[in-house]
């Protein structure tokens, strides 16, 4: 049996390469935060993807200050009390 790949993947592979064209153009600062829906030229304007969402967005700077702020909280995380893991680790699950 033969499954057919659904449209919305290819239309995601379009945004997700229209993504990588924005990284190449702007790989350090990246296009300003909010800015690929703006950015983003025949495609859904949705990036479907985080992290290349982020790195369009924020650049390669703001991907590695954004994850070495998720390093240092989950570093902190260790010495604190279990009621504020547990709740840190509920709000960062909301997150993903």
């Amino acid at each position: 049996m033969r499954y057919a790949l659904p449209r919305a993947f290819f239309r995601r592979q379009d945004v997700w390469a229209e993504a990588v064209r924005i990284i190449g153009e702007n790989p350090v600062s990246g296009i300003g935060a909010g800015a690929f829906r703006t950015a983003a030229t025949g495609v859904n304007k949705v990036g479907h993807n985080f992290v290349l969402a982020l790195l369009a967005e924020i650049g390669v700077v703001g991907l590695v200050l954004f994850l070495a702020i998720i390093v240092v909280g989950v570093r902190s995380l260790r010495t604190a009390p279990w009621a504020l893991r547990v709740t840190v680790a509920g709000a960062v699950a909301l997150l993903v």
